[in-house]
Formats: C-alpha cells, sequence, structure tokens
C-alpha cells in the first residue's frame, strides 16, 4: 500500500507506471468514498491501491 506513510503520489508518476506495466490506471487503484457527512456530503474519497491481485 502506497499510502502507509502518508506519502502522494503524482498522476504523471501514475501513468508512468501503468505505461511500464501496460496497465490501466483502475488496474491498480479504486477509488473508495469516505462515510457521508453529518450534512449528507463525503468530505474527502481515498484511494486504494491493489497488492497482489487484492484491493488494500
Amino acid at each position: 500500500n502506497m499510502s502507509k506513510e502518508g506519502k502522494h503520489i503524482s498522476m504523471d508518476t501514475l501513468a508512468r507506471i501503468c505505461e511500464t506495466l501496460n496497465c490501466e490506471i483502475t488496474d491498480v487503484i479504486e477509488l473508495v468514498p469516505d462515510e457521508p457527512t453529518s450534512t449528507g456530503g463525503k468530505e474527502h474519497e481515498r484511494i486504494e491501491t491493489k497488492n497482489n491481485g487484492k484491493w488494500n
């Protein structure tokens, strides 16, 4: 999981990783919405990374 240490990855870096691996961005990440806030909206979405075929 790339986010374990709270580090960010740029879209450019992610695109280069996908180009090298010959895959799509959706093959390596998934947007996971946070729980709704008290106003019904969402504060943030987090990105889950795929590790060995399983989502983290």
